[in-house]
């Protein structure tokens, strides 16, 4: 797979020293993934201002960098989202860059991290407008029961587990699904009951730490809008290898580091479930506006607060 050309170069004005803090309009008060780093960043004197995407309003220029942080909303109007980070993009280093932002909003990127050896779940991509029957798939496939979640998503909106004996309500699950992205299936890892879902956090190239995010008893889904918890996890070796091979070869692909600028990521998270053997299974590389879990890893926003600020101009 070769990797992509490398984007033309932006030019900014210097010095700023401000940064963007990136957020939605809607984000409820109750939801501050990023009360350490604020705290982190005044306490090295880094001025920033929390600002919503699609404020029309905001003048991207005036910061030396833009991060994007909470912005939670972006599925609903995808496009509008990546329009505007190739917009503020070109006025302030953004981070994640737009080239990023643009593929990883869509889940089909999973395929070529597959497609260059990533262990990826047995997957079926399902446009929109095609007509499937979930339960078919599943029997072709050989799955105890199936999963299916949206290219295009967050927050588990629009993901479902079945089994062979939910055909009608699978199928319009799907249907529903299809009307607002095009939608995968894989074979549902039930170990996620049990273990849930373990995730990896990378500042800098750097291994930070990790968090494990058990769902409600029962459920599937991981986040704690649907009763979930989260607690601190260390990543084992074998972890920490794959999420740092997944990491470079998104950043190949899609963020090739350049002789001007040869600084990794600014942050990733990798998302796993284990199989029933447990090996780590990918299930998402998030990019664009990952949780953090900073009560979990409080150094880690010390090394977020430094790295952006070793990317802003010099005094």
């Amino acid at each position: 797979m070769s990797p992509a050309s490398t984007p033309p170069a932006r030019a900014f004005e210097a010095p700023r020293r401000r940064v963007a803090l990136v957020t939605c309009a809607d984000k409820p008060d109750h939801e501050d993934d990023d009360a350490a780093l604020r705290a982190a960043m005044r306490a090295i004197e880094l001025d920033f201002d929390v600002v919503p995407w699609d404020d029309p309003t905001v003048a991207w220029g005036d910061y030396g960098l833009t991060l994007i942080r909470t912005t939670w909303d972006y599925h609903h109007r995808r496009e509008a989202f990546v329009a505007w980070a190739e917009r503020a993009g070109a006025l302030s280093p953004l981070h994640n860059p737009p080239e990023i932002i643009r593929w990883n909003t869509d889940k089909r990127y999973l395929a070529t991290l597959a497609a260059a050896g990533a262990p990826l779940p047995p997957t079926v991509w399902i446009d929109q407008g095609q007509d499937i029957d979930p339960v078919d798939v599943l029997v072709r496939e050989g799955w105890a029961r199936g999963f299916m979640k949206p290219v295009v998503g967050a927050n588990a909106s629009h993901t479902a587990r079945f089994g062979k004996g939910d055909r009608e309500s699978a199928k319009a699950a799907l249907e529903r699904g299809l009307q607002a992205s095009a939608m995968m299936l894989q074979p549902y890892i039930e170990g996620v009951e049990a273990a849930g879902e373990f995730s990896g956090l990378w500042i800098d190239g750097i291994y930070r730490h990790g968090v494990q995010k058990q769902p409600a008893p029962g459920d599937w889904r991981v986040q704690d809008d649907w009763g979930a918890t989260d607690q601190p996890y260390t990543l084992t070796e074998a972890e920490k290898a794959l999420g740092e091979a997944i990491i470079a070869e998104a950043t190949r692909q899609r963020h090739a580091p350049t002789s001007a600028d040869p600084r990794p990521l600014l942050y990733a998270r990798v998302d796993f479930l284990k199989a029933a053997d447990g090996a780590p299974l990918l299930m998402e590389l998030e990019l664009v506006e990952p949780s953090l879990f900073l009560r979990h890893g409080p150094e880690t926003a010390a090394a977020l607060a430094a790295a952006i600020e070793a990317r802003l101009p010099a005094r």
